[in-house]
C-alpha cells in the first residue's frame, strides 16, 4: 500500500500551479484511491468523488479525513453482504479508528494538524497519511 499511497500524495516535479490543483487529492481522497489502487477494486468515478467533501475534517475541520478515507475503504472491502457483514465492517471500522485515536491522540483534524503535522504546508500531513495506509493495510489483510 505504501507505492499506493505515493502516486496519490505526491505530485511530480514541474507541474504548473494549474496542473497541481487539478492533481491534487485531499487526505480522504488518497487513502481511497490508494486502497482502490493496492486491493484491485475498480470503484468507479462516481463512487471515488463521494469522498471528497470528507477531506480537511468533512471539510470543515472536524473529524479527520484520513479517518473518512480509511473508514469509507473498509466498507467498500467488507460490507457487502447485509445485514451479516454489518457487524463485521463496524468491527473493523471501530479497530482502525481506535488504532488512530491512540497514536494520534484525537479525530478532530484541526488537533492533527496542529499538534501531530509537519509545519511546512508542501508536507503537513503527508507522513500521518502514509503511516495510516501502512495500518490500514494491515487491518484489512487481517480479515480478509
Amino acid at each position: 500500500m505504501k507505492d499506493a499511497v505515493k502516486e496519490f500524495l505526491y505530485l511530480p516535479q514541474g507541474l504548473s500551479e494549474e496542473e497541481k490543483a487539478l492533481q491534487h487529492y485531499n487526505c480522504a481522497e488518497i487513502i481511497l484511491h490508494a486502497v482502490n489502487k493496492k486491493y484491485n477494486l475498480n470503484l468507479s468515478d462516481d463512487a471515488l468523488n463521494a469522498i471528497i467533501p470528507f477531506g480537511g475534517g468533512m471539510a470543515s475541520r472536524r473529524t479527520c479525513g484520513i479517518i473518512s478515507g480509511g473508514i469509507a475503504s473498509i466498507g467498500v472491502m467488507f460490507g457487502g453482504q447485509k445485514p451479516f457483514d454489518q457487524t463485521k465492517v463496524r468491527q473493523i471500522a471501530n479497530e482502525y479508528l481506535e488504532w488512530f485515536v491512540k497514536y494520534y491522540g484525537s479525530d478532530q483534524c484541526p488537533y492533527i494538524i496542529m499538534m501531530k503535522a509537519d509545519a511546512d504546508p508542501t508536507i503537513k500531513c503527508k507522513p500521518i497519511i502514509e503511516q495510516c495506509c501502512i495500518e490500514l493495510e494491515k487491518i484489512i489483510d487481517k480479515y480478509k
